[in-house]
């Protein structure tokens, strides 16, 4: 059988399922502390912040913002599509609530 590209929507697929594997480790009491932590600052979506949100979860999640950047960054976008955090463009806050 001939070898083929894969198509965009397996790619998808497969990110979204990476995405999801990603966070299933984080347990709903910690996310929840992540939740509460990031409504009640000033946290920003942008990697470039000096305040980014991303700082936040390495801190709670024993992480290092620096080399674990990209780990961090898919795990934001993960609880984004998923519907637990929320990003506005403006201000770029990230959270849970609407900010408007």
């Amino acid at each position: 059988m001939p070898w083929r590209w894969p198509s965009y929507d397996s790619i998808a697929e497969r990110a979204a399922a990476e995405r999801t594997a990603l966070v299933a480790r984080v347990p709903a009491q910690v996310l929840a502390g992540i939740k509460a932590r990031l409504d009640s600052s000033d946290h920003k979506a942008r990697v470039q912040a000096n305040n980014w949100a991303g700082k936040l979860v390495a801190e709670i999640l024993g992480l290092d913002p620096k080399p674990d950047r990209d780990q961090i960054k898919e795990m934001l976008a993960a609880w984004i599509d998923a519907g637990e955090l929320e990003s506005s463009t403006f201000p770029t806050n990230i959270g849970t609530r609407n900010r408007t």
